[in-house]
């Protein structure tokens, strides 16, 4: 009863497989993306394993080579939905594509596990499964991990104390990286090198606000007085001119409905304090305090190449 279930099962889970893999998804973030990538390789390992199972049970293929063409049909498979994503209005991603293949390794090494007749080649096998099942996990969790350490450090908003810290800030024309200079809280600050103003960069854009943006924030400012943060600016003949952005309706609207404020920084350490009761739009509408979504730095089409260094971002003065 078993193996004559076993092709319809084989069926269903690709069904299943090829519908969450292409369907777009509603929900976005940094959780739902490490918890996605998360399901990666054990959903692959646990499709390998029956298609393995299935093509033993009803063929009298050799393990060898039902191992061979399963890994084979399967790997195909998870590179080439990768590559039809970008026409369902999903992001395609290579590393996606490398965690499908060591999930189908596992599931097939563990398939052959339970077919091994001696207790080494079981155990062999079992390892190989194991490694391949746990090595794309570690990625995502480490996000998990920094996406609940986000929450938990509130009311400061970025310390870069850990690597991952670096993955909460997008970066528009330019490069992040952790240095253990110019730190103000802790050991490590943030650098940032923003390109100069050009038309038609090396992308084919015209590079014009280059910066680093706080996209996912715990949104509730209510009941705290000031945004803080410390920037250092190297030695220059020109002060830096740093815009701030705070938003509360997310990054694509009209300019006029957001807070901006541009900073003349000069060389040295600025510690720079906004009251949030300035969070006030050109429009003259109050930010939601309790819906903060969007936190960003940038240049407004600087003349040159940029670098300053960035840390200890909080909220201050709990009332």
């Amino acid at each position: 009863m078993a193996r004559r279930a076993l092709p319809w099962l084989a069926v269903a889970l690709l069904v299943g497989l090829t519908v969450s893999l292409l369907v777009p998804v509603p929900i976005g973030g940094r959780v739902a993306e490490a918890g996605g990538n998360l399901c990666h390789a054990p959903t692959f390992a646990l499709v390998a394993a029956v298609c393995y199972l299935t093509l033993r049970s009803r063929t009298k293929m050799k393990q060898s080579t039902a191992a061979i063409v399963v890994w084979g049909a399967m790997v195909f498979f998870g590179g080439a939905s990768e590559v039809a994503q970008g026409y369902t209005g999903r992001d395609a991603s290579l590393q996606d594509a490398v965690d499908d293949a060591a999930g189908v390794t596992a599931g097939v090494a563990a398939a052959l596990a339970l077919e091994a007749t001696t207790a080494r080649r079981r155990w062999l096998a079992a390892s190989i499964a194991l490694v391949a099942l746990v090595l794309p996990e570690i990625e995502p969790l480490n996000e998990l991990w920094d996406c609940y350490r986000a929450r938990h450090d509130f009311p400061r908003l970025a310390s870069f104390e850990s690597f991952e810290e670096l993955s909460r800030w997008s970066v528009q024309h330019g490069r992040i990286t952790r240095v253990a200079d110019h730190a103000t809280d802790g050991r490590w600050a943030m650098r940032v090198d923003l390109e100069g103003f050009q038309q038609n960069g090396g992308d084919g854009k015209n590079v014009e606000y280059p910066g680093v943006a706080l996209e996912e924030l715990p949104p509730n400012w209510t009941g705290y007085n000031e945004l803080v943060f410390d920037i250092d600016v190297p030695p220059s003949v020109r002060p830096l001119e740093l815009n701030v952005k705070v938003d509360d309706r997310g990054q694509y609207h009209d300019w006029n409905d957001r807070f901006e404020r541009v900073l003349k920084l000069p060389a040295g350490h600025n510690e720079i304090r906004i009251p949030l009761e300035q969070l006030v739009t050109s429009g003259g509408r109050r930010l939601d305090l309790d819906r903060i979504s969007y936190l960003q730095f940038y240049l407004d089409k600087p003349a040159g190449h940029r670098t300053f260094y960035l840390d200890n971002v909080r909220l201050e003065g709990k009332r």
